[in-house]
């Protein structure tokens, strides 16, 4: 289980949000498997789109949503940097969320929570997932996922 770095700091930025989502901004593992618990049903993931920018670097935009009623519960916005022939596969058939790729590979990342927002509409946080063997980084994920609130309550 990956653990939220500094819980004082997070609790600092998650003033003025709900519960449900303080939750969902601090959740640490895979969100996808929060949100499935949460709606009751599986969240799949749909690449909206990926660019390699060169070998071990991405840029890659997803969408999670509910498959029976086809509803967007969450956008991701991701830049990764691996350098990890395994993790470089798995990103490239764009099948796995990237929580789902550290699972699979055994991969247990720090989380860093860097800001969260909200506004009438969404809200949103932008973390860090990062995992390292041997004090060698193997990846760097920037993430920024944001909510629609009508989903929220």
């Amino acid at each position: 289980m990956i653990e939220l770095a500094n819980i004082t700091e997070a609790l600092k930025l998650l003033e003025g949000f709900s519960p449900l989502q303080r939750v969902l901004l601090t959740c640490t593992g895979t969100l996808q498997g929060t949100l499935s618990a949460y709606f009751g049903e599986p969240v799949e993931v749909q690449v909206i789109n990926q660019l390699t920018l060169r070998l071990g670097r991405y840029s890659r935009r997803v969408r999670l949503f509910t498959p029976s009623n086809n509803h967007s519960v969450c956008y991701a916005y991701s830049s990764i940097i691996t350098t990890s022939p395994e993790v470089i596969d798995l990103i490239e058939t764009q099948k796995l969320g990237l929580g789902q790729i550290l699972a699979q590979l055994g991969l247990k990342p720090t989380f860093t929570l860097k800001k969260v927002s909200q506004n009438e509409a969404e809200f949103s946080r932008d973390y860090e997932l990062a995992s390292s063997v041997d004090g060698q980084p193997i990846v760097n994920y920037q993430i920024n996922e944001v909510f629609p609130k009508g989903l929220y309550k």
